[in-house]
């Protein structure tokens, strides 16, 4: 259609709007996106957004005020430990339940359903809470960091936020992001009141992170439950063997993939000084909030919808191709952004951090391969999980055997090679196998695309307006 004008109404008699160089899928597809679902999806995406976006700024201030207070080796100690902890709970769990509620909630809506998965969850880490408590001397020494005290500080985690995930995977899976944007910025601003409250008021060091976590966390999960108990659920009949199969072919990828992330995490506490952990995390901190946290928005909105659209996988294919060509662009415009003032936030606000700076290109380079990724979400869809349990081992395996070689050559910057490289293998091999099972998916954006994105969100923010009433003028 070459650059041939194309004029496209907006509903509820908004004024026109041109758009240029868009095809006439992509024009459909805008169509699609103000149906009452494909709104719901902007809407979700949007919320989604604005909770990784209010976290940032909250995320920023956190460290601001607590890596400057602690210096880079206590501050590189105490995001280890809260990493480490949380990873096992993610290894142990909660992420296949949570991905189970976010898969089905859209078509059961069961309150049995959210109740048996807690339950499980709640004797699972009551027993690990026991373990861990119990064997914590030799956690230490394991892995070359913290001490025992530090982490039986830690254990309550093992509690409190299990049960903060499986909340928040519920009223995901129920499309409810605006409430999941309430309650994740109500935990932030707690755990950075706290956390300067016992650091700065009381003095207690390293282990204010951990309490203030361990409380806001706590906080949050009964703002949760009382939102849990207003909600209503329809309690539709629940396909039982649908959910058995999906959880027990998930449950092996989940396990793999943060065994990969806790082969992360053991080689830091191996290798890496306390002062370039502190580095390490402080880099991995603004490359997050900036580039990580808005891709991955996008990808916590897809999985439900994308859920919806399996037994088209034509449209399934549109759909993550469109989601994952807006992620990269995304990813690539806000990284662009951070290199350009990475440096003089820094100098400014972290002064002890300065070298920080040049593990930066590393991290946005690892944020935007990691979201090709997100191929993950269609075989999600499809409930194709032995491609993603092949999948999650090429990871484990390339991680593990790259990163060891490399950290030792290069240290820190080795680690985050070895996982750059790693996470492109998977995606190569993700990409290779959409074709054995029906899918087209294309990953690069082109130039209409941008053109597409921006008339997207033009017409998103009209409607928007509209919405609150902007363009109902009386009279």
């Amino acid at each position: 259609m070459g650059g041939k004008k194309i004029w496209t109404f907006l509903p509820h008699n908004l004024k026109i709007i041109p758009t240029t160089f868009l095809t006439l899928p992509q024009l459909s597809y805008i169509g699609s996106m103000f149906s009452d679902e494909g709104w719901l999806f902007f809407k979700s995406g949007f919320f989604s957004y604005s909770t990784k976006l209010a976290l940032v700024l909250i995320g920023l201030l956190y460290t601001y005020i607590i890596a400057n207070a602690l210096g880079p080796a206590s501050y590189g100690k105490a995001m280890f430990v809260l990493a480490f902890i949380g990873n096992l709970v993610y290894l142990f769990g909660v992420e296949v339940f949570g991905d189970a509620l976010i898969v089905f909630m859209p078509q059961f809506r069961s309150k049995r359903l959210f109740l048996k998965f807690a339950k499980i969850l709640l004797a699972t880490f009551l027993v690990l809470f026991v373990l861990f408590y119990l064997f914590s001397p030799q956690i230490p020494e394991l892995i070359g960091r913290g001490n025992a005290l530090l982490f039986q500080y830690a254990l309550p985690l093992f509690i409190v936020f299990p049960f903060f995930l499986i909340f928040e995977a519920l009223f995901k899976g129920m499309k409810s992001f605006g409430k999941v944007l309430k309650v994740s910025v109500a935990e932030s601003i707690a755990n950075l009141c706290l956390a300067a409250f016992f650091l700065i008021v009381l003095h207690q060091g390293i282990e204010s992170v951990i309490f203030a976590k361990i409380t806001s966390v706590a906080f949050a999960s009964l703002i949760y439950f009382y939102l849990f108990s207003r909600s209503r659920f329809e309690e539709k009949e629940i396909d039982s063997i649908a959910v058995k199969r999906y959880v027990k072919n998930i449950f092996a990828m989940s396990i793999l993939k943060k065994l990969n992330s806790q082969v992360v995490l053991l080689y830091i506490g191996l290798f890496i000084p306390s002062v370039a952990m502190g580095l390490y995390y402080i880099a991995e901190k603004i490359a997050s909030y900036a580039v990580e946290m808005p891709t991955t928005a996008i990808a916590e909105a897809m999985l439900p919808f994308a859920s919806g659209k399996a037994k088209d996988k034509k449209a399934l294919s549109s759909f993550i191709s469109m989601n994952i060509k807006l992620a990269l662009t995304l990813g690539i415009i806000l990284g662009f952004f951070v290199l350009l003032i990475g440096k003089f936030l820094l100098g400014i606000l972290f002064p002890n951090f300065a070298e920080a700076f040049w593990l930066l290109p590393l991290f946005i380079l690892f944020y935007l391969v990691n979201s090709l990724t997100f191929l993950t979400n269609a075989y999600r869809s499809i409930n194709r999980a032995d491609i993603l349990v092949k999948s999650a081992i090429l990871m484990l395996a390339t991680t593990s055997l790259f990163g060891y070689f490399l950290i030792l050559i290069y240290g820190i910057y080795g680690l985050l090679l070895a996982q750059i490289l790693s996470n492109f293998i998977v995606f190569s091999f993700l990409y290779l196998k959409q074709k054995d099972v029906g899918l087209e998916i294309k990953i690069l954006p082109r130039f209409k695309d941008i053109c597409f994105f921006a008339s997207l969100f033009k017409h998103a923010f009209a409607r928007g307006l509209n919405s609150f009433g902007f363009f109902n003028k009386k009279g």
